[in-house]
């Protein structure tokens, strides 16, 4: 029979390893995703957001036909307020915190918008840095984000300010 008895505890305690999965290059010509919705691909609101905010949109990203548009996070409320009395995104989905493992702009809070009018859809991302990371709440544009702000700040320490 085999020696049942667990193994002593050593003096320090073990660390998790963390696997970081590498990147595939491209194999050749993208093709179209299959599954991509009209609903995410919103050309209109990207260029309503660029002429409004001008040097707020630091980046726009268009993979599988669904724009995502990242903001500074210091307009970020500016640009919500925007999206949902302008363009009708009236409906908040969710939000949600992303360590990016990275030593800038660490943590990342996206944020998925639609308009049930319109049957559109937005994802929105903001960026704070590891040693202070603060973005604005938006819960008193969408209430609904209460509960979601929360979340990213038990999980990742991320503060709402205005919350």
């Amino acid at each position: 029979m085999p020696d049942q008895t667990p193994p002593a505890p050593s003096d320090a305690p073990e660390t998790l390893k963390f696997y970081l999965t590498p990147v595939d290059p491209p194999l050749g010509e993208p093709t179209p995703n299959p599954h991509a919705k009209a609903s995410t691909f919103v050309p209109d609101v990207v260029e309503a957001l660029q002429a409004r905010f001008n040097e707020a949109v630091l980046d726009v990203a268009l993979y599988a036909n669904e724009h995502t548009v990242r903001v500074e996070a210091g307009r970020l409320p500016e640009v919500c307020r925007f999206l949902k009395d302008e363009l009708g995104f009236d409906y908040f989905a969710d939000l949600g915190g992303i360590d990016r493992f990275t030593d800038e702009e660490r943590f990342e809070v996206y944020y998925n918008l639609v308009s049930l009018r319109r049957g559109r859809r937005l994802r929105l991302k903001v960026r704070a840095p590891e040693e202070h990371p603060v973005v604005p709440s938006i819960a008193g544009i969408y209430p609904a984000a209460n509960w979601n702000e929360r979340e990213a700040w038990d999980m990742f320490g991320i503060r709402f300010e205005g919350h």
